[in-house]
């Protein structure tokens, strides 16, 4: 007799954890760069103009989208394609940030 699996488990508790901490990381960047760029100008790593902080705090914003759905739902049916799109967004934006690395502000705390 064979033995029912359930199709859509919960995600381990370690990784809702960090999910939850990733969604508050990421909201905070994304309202300090779109709401407050002056401010995300003096705490980012290099100096983005205003249009340029909005627009990477929109990008944000909309990554923090799927970072939420999994984070309360807590099952894997969301969590098999959120945690691709997490690893494609943060894969991207490490190889473009390791391209201009020339950019950074190296004097930075943040840095």
């Amino acid at each position: 007799m064979a033995v029912a699996t359930d199709p859509n488990p919960r995600i381990p508790f370690f990784l809702r954890f960090v999910t939850w901490v990733e969604c508050v990381v990421v909201f905070a960047a994304a309202a300090v760069s779109f709401f407050a760029p002056a401010l995300a100008n003096r705490l980012w790593a290099w100096a983005p103009p205003p249009f340029n902080a909005r627009y990477v705090g929109a990008v944000y914003f909309a990554a923090l989208v799927p970072l939420v759905i999994m984070a309360v739902v807590g099952r894997w049916a969301p969590g098999r394609i959120v945690v691709w799109m997490i690893f494609t967004f943060t894969t991207s934006i490490m190889i473009v940030m390791f391209f201009h690395y020339r950019e950074f502000e190296w004097g930075r705390w943040a840095t």
